[in-house]
């Protein structure tokens, strides 16, 4: 928004102009409450000032915590890059951003490229006082050669996220979620979402090799290879997250695998109980064993008549 003073405005753009890569957010939201959706832009100095353009919208996933980031938004089309990637753009650290490929109609807020960002502890990028900075007590020597991320990190101001390594109770601002973000794709380190079809050939194959194997096993041994199947595609998921980047859904296989004994186990009792049940009619129709004697007989004492 433009300053009460315009004056300020002009020294932020020629300031701008002279560092050379500055880059700006853009919001995307309504104007009121009766309005659809529209892309706000910085005023018309500073964009024109302004190295390059990036929006600092962040996807909450359904339980309120951002773990993710669409690399490209915008209405109609997904026509901007993710703060991070338009700064990364201009320092050089990747020399194209991912294309945008998906068109709707213009009124329509489309995103693009979701990635999961592996982020840091609360309080791991350093951090440094705007009034400090301006007023010359940070070394220059500490912000040399820098990549800088300027915003709000007062809670009062409400520009927080709750993410997987923060919680509801210590979120992360947004400026420092965008840090991540940045921190990731230089160090590349970005997190991509999986096809769904090595998650679906994992519980197959689990399904599968629970048809074959649990005939043929003892309780015990069922039991001891529910747990391993379970363990398994927790396993495979965390070291896909580690060494190749790459996001696959555990939990869908893991439930398939942890329900396997319990509904086999109850099977098999159900199995069982009918078969005595049908043995002792069997003994009921025997001359041996008088049908009312049955409901008094210790269960030894059927046991030996069954064998």
């Amino acid at each position: 928004e433009p300053s009460d003073n315009g004056h300020d405005d002009r020294r932020l753009a020629e300031a701008m102009n002279r560092h050379g890569d500055v880059v700006l957010p853009l919001h995307i939201f309504p104007g009121n409450s009766d309005m659809p959706l529209q892309e706000f832009l910085p005023t018309a100095r500073l964009t024109r000032a302004a190295a390059a353009l990036g929006h600092v919208h962040a996807a909450l996933d359904d339980d309120g915590i951002a773990r993710t980031l669409f690399r490209r938004q915008g209405m109609g089309e997904a026509t901007w890059p993710s703060l991070a990637d338009a700064l990364a753009l201009q320092t050089g650290i990747q020399r194209t951003a991912p294309e945008a490929t998906e068109q709707a109609a213009p009124y329509v807020n489309v995103r693009s490229n979701r990635v999961h960002i592996p982020f840091t502890q609360p309080g791991a990028i350093p951090r440094f006082s705007y009034i400090d900075v301006l007023e010359g007590r940070v070394p220059d020597s500490q912000l040399t050669s820098r990549t800088l991320f300027v915003g709000h990190t007062a809670a009062g101001f409400g520009d927080v996220l709750p993410t997987p390594v923060s919680g509801g109770s210590n979120p992360l601002t947004g400026v420092e979620f965008h840090a991540n973000a940045y921190a990731a794709i230089a160090q590349d380190r970005l997190i991509h979402p999986g096809s769904l079809w090595p998650v679906a050939g994992t519980g197959i194959g689990i399904i599968l090799l629970i048809t074959l194997a649990f005939p043929r096993m003892r309780p015990a041994r069922t039991l001891m290879l529910s747990a391993t199947l379970t363990a398994l595609p927790l396993l495979l998921s965390a070291l896909a997250m580690r060494w190749i980047q790459l996001w696959m859904p555990p939990s869908a296989p893991a439930l398939v695998a942890a329900l396997a004994f319990p509904i086999w186990t109850t099977e098999r009792l159900a199995l069982m109980t009918h078969f005595l049940n049908r043995q002792l009619d069997a003994l009921g129709h025997d001359r041996n064993v008088p049908t009312s004697e049955l409901a008094d007989t210790a269960p030894a004492r059927l046991l030996e008549h069954l064998q």
